[in-house]
């Protein structure tokens, strides 16, 4: 990539633009040959892979990020919500990632949390960055008994009880 080229054929990627070679335009899953030749910048097994690039980790595209995403030149954390189909704990947007789909944060009352959906009560205070007690009233859906004001969920209701 950078090398100065005629023709897409002069370069190990196969893409010349504006006489230089170019990273390779392939998307995931597509066959090739050597890393050049993907978006990702990752051949493996003759197909192009995601990228393993670490949130925070300079990238060029989204398909370099093993988040598959990719702001401002470096790569961010996922924004797959809970539910969203993922491969990685960092494409969700909690960082968990469980039999392939986004699972709701586990960080108890009182932790460190950036958003919501990384606590295991499912709200994070903005001032504080610390994980709350949920405010869910009696009879109301919930996974577990953060979630609940009463801090009692029923495991075979999923509702808030006394």
């Amino acid at each position: 990539v950078g090398t100065t080229c005629t023709t897409s054929a002069n370069c190990l990627s196969n893409s010349c633009v504006s006489g230089k070679c170019a990273q390779g335009t392939a998307a995931v899953g597509t066959t090739c040959t050597t890393n050049a030749n993907c978006l990702s910048n990752s051949c493996v097994s003759g197909k192009c892979a995601q990228g393993t690039a670490a949130v925070g980790a300079v990238c060029t595209t989204s398909a370099n990020c093993l988040s598959n995403s990719c702001v401002s030149g470096k790569c961010a954390q996922g924004t797959a919500a809970v539910g969203a189909v993922c491969t990685t704990n960092a494409n969700c947007l909690n960082n968990s990632c469980v039999s392939g789909k986004c699972a709701q944060g586990t960080a108890a009352v009182g932790a460190v949390c950036t958003t919501s959906a990384g606590c295991a009560s499912n709200s994070c205070s903005t001032t504080t960055l610390k994980c709350l007690q949920g405010t869910i009233a009696v009879d109301a859906y919930c996974l577990n008994n953060d979630f609940c004001a009463s801090k009692k969920c029923s495991t075979t209701t999923f509702k808030c009880v006394q």
